[in-house]
């Protein structure tokens, strides 16, 4: 097992692992056995634990799989209880894993009474959950996303963005500085914040099946007191780059 393992990982756990460094997910949706129930990180404690309202974050993943699921839609468990009570009562779980080594939001939908079910089992378990995976994707379409600029335009690498009610920084792509994080319906306090630049705060609504757009532009701090001919380092770099992206032939930029 990938979570049970993480210093000592498969071939198949680390072929997982470098997915999982390389690129960005926005969530993650992992079908397990063991019983018919849902499960997150840390979702053994109560609301008030220490990440503050990020339990509310997987109870809307896992809810939305759940409302169109054939067995836990009624909450119904079909397995004998000794089974599910080993999976829910295990203190390392494959989502708890992936949300505190890499930060994105994972919820687990455990599927199948089996804890390895045998391949004839697939379609059919393909069949048995493709409206609640359907359902789960739709997440995708609510929540918000965004960019962070500089006055100039030129993304803001590095940058990062704190939201207050889940208390987390949002993932940050590297290259466009662009942002993208799924929400249910609600108010929203998010923070932009770049080294040497003076962080912004917004407040967004987030509304149903609507994905909100936010841009934040921010502003060199005390640049009012900068000398004449003062050249800003960032835009320069990022200018420079891509002239070198637009005329690779002709140009070598070295950083």
């Amino acid at each position: 097992m990938f979570a049970a393992n993480i210093s000592h990982p498969t071939s198949d756990a680390l072929r997982m692992l470098f997915k999982l460094e390389s690129y960005h997910f926005d969530f993650g949706l992992s079908l397990e056995g063991g019983g018919y129930f849902m499960s997150f990180p840390e979702d053994t404690l109560s609301i008030d634990f220490k990440n503050g309202n990020k339990e509310n974050l997987f109870r809307y993943f896992s809810n939305k799989f759940v409302m169109s699921h054939p067995v836990m839609s009624e909450k119904k468990n079909e397995c004998p209880s000794d089974v599910s009570d080993e999976f829910k009562s295990s203190s390392l779980k494959f989502s708890d894993t992936v949300f505190n080594e890499f930060g994105f939001p994972m919820v687990s939908a455990h599927i199948s009474c089996c804890k390895y079910a045998p391949p004839r089992d697939l379609p059919m378990l393909w069949r048995e959950n493709l409206f609640s995976l359907m359902d789960f994707l739709s997440i995708i379409l609510q929540g918000i996303q965004g960019e962070v600029v500089d006055s100039a335009g030129f993304a803001l690498r590095g940058a990062t963005v704190w939201l207050e009610e889940m208390k987390f920084n949002l993932p940050v792509s590297a290259n466009q500085a662009h942002f993208h994080q799924a929400l249910p319906i609600g108010e929203y306090t998010l923070k932009a914040s770049f080294p040497g630049y003076e962080s912004e705060l917004k407040t967004v609504s987030v509304k149903q099946n609507t994905m909100t757009a936010i841009r934040f532009v921010l502003q060199q701090e005390g640049k009012a007191n900068l000398p004449p001919g003062y050249s800003d380092y960032h835009k320069m770099f990022q200018a420079l780059q891509h002239l070198n992206s637009e005329n690779p032939s002709k140009t070598n930029f070295y950083s």
